[in-house]
């Protein structure tokens, strides 16, 4: 396919105008949350998912994203390949799959409260690369908590 992304979006706006589909809407996915600096911006959405809104009840979708796994550091729960849906939050929450920035790396933890610290704890099986850290609640910032996600299967 030889159109941009831009215009991937703007066919799928007109499709769904077309046809009237008002409680479809077109979700951007980051595939590179990686790379040094990562934010949520255009720059760094890599395709989108067109989700049913209704299904899971969203009534702003301009606040939901997703992100496309990359590793194995939450392999007891996402597998790489997988799409986590997210919603865009600032808020710490125990016991919650967020996506956070901790000293200008992107990672996808579970989320523990423990007084002025936050433990973050990779659900991987990979317990040798990927171990829990435990840092100050003002050191982590929070772009997104786990609403869902879209399992593949591998060959």
């Amino acid at each position: 396919n030889t159109l941009t992304l831009e215009e991937k979006k703007e066919k799928m706006l007109d499709y769904m105008n077309k046809y009237d589909i008002e409680s479809l809407s077109p979700i951007p996915v980051y595939s590179r949350i990686n790379e040094k600096g990562f934010k949520l911006v255009d720059k760094y959405i890599d395709e989108y998912i067109t989700i049913d809104t209704k299904l899971y009840n969203i009534d702003s979708p301009q606040n939901f994203f997703y992100v496309k796994v990359a590793d194995d550091s939450m392999n007891k729960k996402y597998q790489e390949g997988d799409y986590i849906l997210m919603k865009k939050s600032s808020n710490i929450k125990n016991d919650t799959i967020a996506l956070i920035i901790l000293d200008n790396t992107t990672l996808i933890r579970k989320i523990t409260l423990q007084g002025n610290l936050l433990l973050l704890e990779p659900l991987s099986s990979n317990t040798t690369k990927y171990k829990t850290q435990a840092c100050p609640k003002e050191s982590v910032k929070i772009l997104g908590t786990v609403i869902g996600y879209i399992g593949y299967e591998k060959n």
